[in-house]
Protein backbone atom coordinates (compact mmCIF):
# COMPACT_ATOMS: atom_id res chain seq x y z
CA UNK A 1 0.00 0.00 0.00
CA UNK A 2 2.60 2.32 0.61
CA UNK A 3 4.49 1.66 -2.46
CA UNK A 4 0.86 2.76 -4.85
CA UNK A 5 1.00 5.64 -2.04
CA UNK A 6 4.56 6.71 -3.23
CA UNK A 7 4.23 5.80 -6.93
CA UNK A 8 0.87 8.35 -6.99
CA UNK A 9 2.80 10.99 -5.25
CA UNK A 10 5.40 10.84 -7.09
CA UNK A 11 3.26 11.28 -10.47
CA UNK A 12 1.28 14.15 -9.33
CA UNK A 13 4.18 16.35 -8.77
CA UNK A 14 5.25 15.39 -11.87
CA UNK A 15 1.94 16.54 -13.42
CA UNK A 16 1.90 19.38 -11.65
CA UNK A 17 5.79 20.47 -12.21
CA UNK A 18 5.07 19.53 -16.09
CA UNK A 19 1.77 21.76 -16.10
CA UNK A 20 4.03 24.68 -14.29
CA UNK A 21 6.90 25.02 -16.71
CA UNK A 22 4.38 23.64 -20.46
CA UNK A 23 1.02 25.79 -19.64
CA UNK A 24 0.15 29.17 -21.35
CA UNK A 25 -0.20 31.61 -18.65
CA UNK A 26 -3.53 32.57 -18.93
CA UNK A 27 -3.30 36.18 -18.84
CA UNK A 28 -1.28 35.55 -21.82
CA UNK A 29 -4.57 34.13 -23.97
CA UNK A 30 -5.76 35.56 -27.17
CA UNK A 31 -4.77 37.58 -29.68
CA UNK A 32 -2.90 41.14 -28.57
CA UNK A 33 -1.83 44.50 -30.47
CA UNK A 34 1.68 45.37 -30.01
CA UNK A 35 2.82 49.03 -30.99
CA UNK A 36 6.56 50.12 -30.76
CA UNK A 37 7.25 53.72 -30.30
CA UNK A 38 10.26 55.84 -30.48
CA UNK A 39 12.14 57.48 -28.26
CA UNK A 40 9.43 60.65 -30.40
CA UNK A 41 6.71 58.56 -29.21
CA UNK A 42 6.23 58.00 -33.24
CA UNK A 43 5.07 54.81 -34.32
CA UNK A 44 7.29 52.82 -35.81
CA UNK A 45 5.93 49.27 -35.70
CA UNK A 46 2.35 47.79 -35.60
CA UNK A 47 2.47 43.66 -34.66
CA UNK A 48 -0.41 41.44 -34.28
CA UNK A 49 0.63 38.44 -31.82
CA UNK A 50 -0.23 35.01 -30.11
CA UNK A 51 1.88 33.78 -27.13
CA UNK A 52 2.62 30.12 -26.93
CA UNK A 53 3.85 27.67 -24.07
CA UNK A 54 6.58 26.28 -26.49
CA UNK A 55 10.08 26.93 -25.37
CA UNK A 56 12.48 28.38 -27.66
CA UNK A 57 16.10 29.01 -28.06
CA UNK A 58 18.35 32.02 -26.83
CA UNK A 59 21.26 33.33 -26.60
CA UNK A 60 20.35 34.30 -23.04
CA UNK A 61 19.80 32.49 -19.95
CA UNK A 62 16.44 31.37 -18.73
CA UNK A 63 12.95 29.93 -20.22
CA UNK A 64 11.98 31.69 -23.65
CA UNK A 65 8.85 31.01 -24.94
CA UNK A 66 7.71 31.39 -28.07
CA UNK A 67 5.36 34.31 -29.93
CA UNK A 68 3.78 33.94 -33.07
CA UNK A 69 3.81 36.98 -35.42
CA UNK A 70 0.52 36.96 -37.04
CA UNK A 71 0.94 40.19 -39.00
CA UNK A 72 3.19 43.02 -38.54
CA UNK A 73 3.49 46.60 -40.22
CA UNK A 74 6.53 48.33 -40.40
CA UNK A 75 5.85 52.06 -40.13
CA UNK A 76 9.71 53.25 -40.81
CA UNK A 77 12.45 51.03 -42.90
CA UNK A 78 14.01 50.24 -39.19
CA UNK A 79 11.35 48.59 -36.56
CA UNK A 80 10.71 45.90 -34.06
CA UNK A 81 12.18 43.58 -34.96
CA UNK A 82 14.58 44.79 -37.52
CA UNK A 83 14.03 44.46 -41.23
CA UNK A 84 17.41 44.44 -41.91
CA UNK A 85 17.00 40.89 -41.95
CA UNK A 86 14.59 38.11 -43.07
CA UNK A 87 11.66 38.61 -40.15
CA UNK A 88 11.43 34.05 -39.93
CA UNK A 89 15.56 34.47 -38.78
CA UNK A 90 14.43 36.90 -35.70
CA UNK A 91 12.03 34.78 -33.89
CA UNK A 92 10.44 36.44 -31.14
CA UNK A 93 9.99 35.12 -27.27
CA UNK A 94 9.02 36.22 -23.96
CA UNK A 95 9.35 35.64 -20.33
CA UNK A 96 6.57 36.50 -18.05
CA UNK A 97 8.12 36.70 -14.00
CA UNK A 98 4.98 37.41 -11.63
CA UNK A 99 3.97 40.30 -13.90
CA UNK A 100 7.09 41.63 -15.87
CA UNK A 101 5.94 40.80 -19.03
CA UNK A 102 10.08 41.17 -21.24
CA UNK A 103 9.40 40.45 -25.30
CA UNK A 104 12.64 39.71 -26.96
CA UNK A 105 14.58 39.28 -29.99
CA UNK A 106 16.82 36.77 -28.04
CA UNK A 107 17.73 34.44 -31.09
CA UNK A 108 20.45 36.84 -32.46
CA UNK A 109 23.57 37.01 -30.11
CA UNK A 110 24.95 40.12 -28.75
CA UNK A 111 22.22 42.37 -30.56
CA UNK A 112 19.16 41.50 -28.72
CA UNK A 113 16.15 44.00 -28.50
CA UNK A 114 13.20 43.92 -25.51
CA UNK A 115 10.32 45.39 -24.33
CA UNK A 116 10.07 45.42 -20.72
CA UNK A 117 6.64 46.31 -18.80
CA UNK A 118 4.54 45.45 -15.95
CA UNK A 119 1.15 43.14 -17.46
CA UNK A 120 -2.18 43.87 -16.13
CA UNK A 121 -4.71 41.36 -17.55
CA UNK A 122 -5.51 43.06 -20.53
CA UNK A 123 -2.71 45.31 -21.69
CA UNK A 124 1.18 46.30 -20.76
CA UNK A 125 3.11 49.26 -21.51
CA UNK A 126 7.27 49.99 -20.90
CA UNK A 127 10.21 50.15 -22.25
CA UNK A 128 12.21 49.53 -25.40
CA UNK A 129 16.01 49.34 -25.55
CA UNK A 130 18.96 47.36 -27.58
CA UNK A 131 21.69 45.81 -25.56
CA UNK A 132 24.45 43.31 -26.31
CA UNK A 133 27.66 44.98 -26.91
CA UNK A 134 25.89 48.93 -25.76
CA UNK A 135 22.94 49.36 -23.78
CA UNK A 136 20.62 51.87 -25.93
CA UNK A 137 17.55 53.55 -25.10
CA UNK A 138 15.18 53.32 -28.43
CA UNK A 139 11.54 54.23 -27.01
CA UNK A 140 8.55 52.27 -25.57
CA UNK A 141 5.96 49.94 -26.64
CA UNK A 142 2.19 49.32 -25.32
CA UNK A 143 0.59 46.08 -25.73
CA UNK A 144 -3.28 44.96 -25.39
CA UNK A 145 -5.51 42.33 -26.04
CA UNK A 146 -7.82 41.91 -28.84
CA UNK A 147 -9.81 39.09 -28.66
CA UNK A 148 -9.49 35.45 -27.11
Amino acid sequence: MNKILFFSFIAIITALVYLKFSALDSRLDGKWALEVYDLNASVIAKLKIEFHANNVESCLGGEWKKINVISYSPQRNQFYPDTSMVMLQQELSYQLNGDRLIIGRNNICDAYKHLTGNLTTTQSTGSYVSFGWEHEELGTFSIKRIGI
